[in-house]
């Protein structure tokens, strides 16, 4: 499936990429009656299977939006849906609360990339993830700021063997963005004044290996 949606896409993912395969989010559709339908514009193709935009610089876009307002219902508010689903049974990691607790307490309270000190926004991450060793070792963690956390999640940031923090390039052309992040790169990371509390060379050699964006 992978192989097939970066053909459409006309991209070449590497293989411990998190592919991020997108999508488009409807709330509240509504549906004409047959005799409301919008007649196809000229400029449709029968043979047309991924289907096609029009915008407001063009003359079939124009008119199409024409006549979408004038059959839009005014009951169609700009509402999105809410509320709460039936509960449903989960599966819940079992030493969570142990593994944040001794993370916090090994890096004093502070962000091993940023040296944030607000606990409320500190995570205790795991540097290989826990769905692919599913125990918590403190060598396997870090203390990071939740948007560090997530960051170093995706790929786009990462600590080499030697304790620097290294950021994807991958920030600019993927999100226009990430000078605020960048300003890590090379920095020496903040680690637990014990030997043994320390992030492990082979899980960091893993991340660097399949996670970080190149």
């Amino acid at each position: 499936m992978r192989r097939r949606t970066a053909h459409l896409r006309r991209d070449s993912p590497q293989p411990w990429e998190d592919y991020t395969i997108g999508c488009v989010l409807l709330a509240q559709p509504f549906f004409w009656e047959r005799e409301h339908w919008l007649p196809q514009p000229a400029s449709w193709a029968r043979n047309t299977q991924r289907g096609a935009r029009y915008d407001l610089s063009s003359r079939d876009g124009r008119e199409l939006w024409r006549r979408v307002f004038e059959r839009l219902p005014a009951s169609v508010g700009m509402e999105l849906p809410g509320g709460y689903t039936d509960p449903v049974p989960t599966r819940h990691r079992v030493g969570t609360g142990i593994f944040r607790s001794v993370v916090t307490d090994v890096y004093e309270r502070r962000c091993a990339v940023t040296r944030e000190r607000a606990l409320p926004a500190l995570d205790a991450a795991h540097i290989r993830p826990f769905s692919v060793v599913p125990a918590n070792y403190v060598q396997n963690g870090m203390l990071l700021r939740s948007d560090v956390h997530r960051l170093f999640d995706a790929g786009y940031v990462t600590v080499t063997p030697d304790y620097r923090v290294e950021v994807s390039e991958r920030m600019q052309s993927d999100f226009d963005d990430g000078e605020n992040y960048l300003k890590f790169r090379g920095t020496k990371l903040w680690v637990p004044r014990a030997l043994e509390d320390r992030p492990g060379r082979g899980y960091l050699e893993w991340h660097n290996e399949n996670r970080f964006r190149r």
